[in-house]
């Protein structure tokens, strides 16, 4: 269960600390350290959080295979849990997953910078960059905590007695 808290906290620092850096960043490279900040989240978030899903359906599965059924029937906080963490994958690709393209399309679109030849944002374009990564942080919000509520709905199965 403290999993869950562990993936809640890494993508909770994405929002309190590493966006909030690069967003004092007015160049190109803003972009490019939005997009490696985004490729890492990628990388060990969303699998984090398929495992935790599996590790949740079977826990669940087997709790409810226990032959005492007071601990039988914690099988539904699991169960629960599970939900509650296989929402992360919708929320990404409808909310937060169109804003890292339209992001990554800004580093493309040459009229957004003051010059070619200068990697300084236009005053215009970095508004733009910084509303969207304002509503990406609010997105991702929903991404960082549902992992954290899915542990605390586990959690709970630890302190309750017969269901």
């Amino acid at each position: 269960m403290t999993h869950h808290l562990c993936a809640a906290g890494i993508a909770w620092c994405f929002i309190l600390w590493v966006v909030p850096i690069i967003k004092l960043n007015s160049s190109r490279s803003a972009i490019a350290q939005f997009q490696e900040t985004t490729h890492r989240g990628d990388v060990w978030l969303g699998p984090l959080s398929t495992c935790l899903a599996a590790s949740l359906a079977i826990t669940a599965f087997l709790l409810s295979q226990h032959p005492v059924p007071a601990e039988a029937a914690k099988w539904k906080f699991f169960a629960t849990a599970c939900i509650t963490v296989a929402q992360v994958s919708w929320w990404e690709i409808l909310m937060i997953f169109p804003l890292d393209v339209s992001i990554a399309a800004m580093k493309e679109n040459k009229e957004n910078f003051k010059a070619p030849e200068h990697n300084w944002l236009e005053e215009k374009s970095q508004g733009e960059l910084l509303r969207s990564m304002d509503s990406w942080t609010k997105r991702h919000a929903v991404r960082a905590t549902l992992p954290m509520v899915a542990g605390l709905i586990a959690l709970s199965s630890k302190m309750s007695g017969s269901v």
